[in-house]
């Protein structure tokens, strides 16, 4: 749900779109949390000290850093806002209508 949500709302996008954006981000953000949070997860239980609230906390940073990596792999993929505008008519431009 991040990429079809996150395209939908910085780029407007039509929900074809979206959902293209998210099939070629889908699966790499896949294999990456399957190596990402096991790994937070080992450091957590072995190296962060139990009670209080340590592993709270670090877990809440890795989600941090989770997100910020979703949010990369989501401005690496997007379309440039140039891009975006190329194709807004505008009201009065000749070229766009028809003869």
């Amino acid at each position: 749900m991040v990429f079809p949500g996150l395209s939908l709302l910085e780029g407007g996008t039509g929900g074809r779109k979206a959902v293209e954006h998210a099939k070629r981000n889908v699966p790499t953000a896949f294999v990456l949390g399957t190596a990402f949070w096991p790994l937070a997860n080992v450091i957590n239980f072995r190296y962060i000290p139990r009670g209080g609230s340590a592993p709270v906390v670090f877990v809440g940073a890795m989600s941090v850093v989770w997100t910020a990596i979703l949010s990369w792999m989501n401005s690496r993929s997007a379309p440039t806002a140039a891009h975006a505008h190329a194709h807004v008519h505008v009201a009065g431009d000749d070229r766009d209508r028809e003869r």
